[in-house]
């Protein structure tokens, strides 16, 4: 082989593996888990700070808002988390205390029972359910 194809190989090879290496990185730093509260409470310390998705539903009547900061309580498996919202993004709409609604929080568990989120997705159940009562199914 004559030293130009040489160092081309090289020169490949080390682009290729920093690809490689980029991409593995990358994914480790984005990754989040999903779990529902009783599974982070079963966890305990092993997803301390660690990027998470947490689902549970909304405990009624129980959003404060203080200052900028809104919290809220979330259950799942009759056990329950305290939430705090620390994000930007405007709450949704399905997200107010007359509502039963199941609630996805993004964010890190701090331990002690509480979740600091960055992003919060509500879905009211009740109104997507459908009326099968008064629907007439035509084949």
């Amino acid at each position: 082989m004559k030293s130009k194809q040489i160092k081309f190989m090289i020169a490949v090879g080390v682009i290729v593996i920093s690809m490689v290496s980029l991409a593995i990185s990358s994914f480790t730093e984005n990754k989040q888990y999903f779990y529902t509260v009783d599974e982070v409470y079963a966890k305990g310390s092993t997803v301390l700070n660690t990027p998470l998705k947490v689902k549970g539903d909304l405990v009624e009547n129980s959003i404060k808002k203080v200052n900028k900061q809104v919290e809220f309580k979330i259950t799942f498996a009759e056990q329950n988390m305290r939430v705090k919202y620390v994000g930007d993004h405007p709450l949704p709409d399905t997200f107010h205390n007359a509502t039963e609604a199941e609630v996805v929080a993004t964010g890190n568990y701090v331990g002690n029972g509480v979740f600091e989120a960055d992003h919060i997705q509500a879905k009211c159940a009740s109104k997507y359910e459908n009326d099968y009562t008064t629907t007439t199914m035509e084949y």
